[in-house]
């Protein structure tokens, strides 16, 4: 949270798209970005986004629960409900 003062406006920029990214994934940055410009049509543009392979898409998860477990984040397993 400190480093913000010390960026400039293009790095503010990439850094809070990135963790939209990663947070939110692709379709949820573009949705949650259309709800404050009052434009688009996510229904249609959504297809024009990169649609990543199964493998890459297992990878993203895989990526995103490890880093969930560092911070101490439990994830329930299906045999867990």
């Amino acid at each position: 949270m400190n480093a913000a003062p010390t960026m400039d406006l293009i790095e503010i920029r990439k850094a809070g798209l990135k963790a939209l990214r990663n947070v939110l994934g692709e379709d949820g940055r573009e949705m949650f970005l259309m709800m404050f410009s009052g434009t688009g049509d996510f229904t249609k543009e959504r297809h024009e986004l990169p649609q990543p392979t199964m493998e890459e898409a297992v990878a993203g998860i895989n990526r995103l629960q490890e880093e969930g477990l560092k911070r101490g984040v439990h994830y329930m397993n299906a045999g867990e409900l």
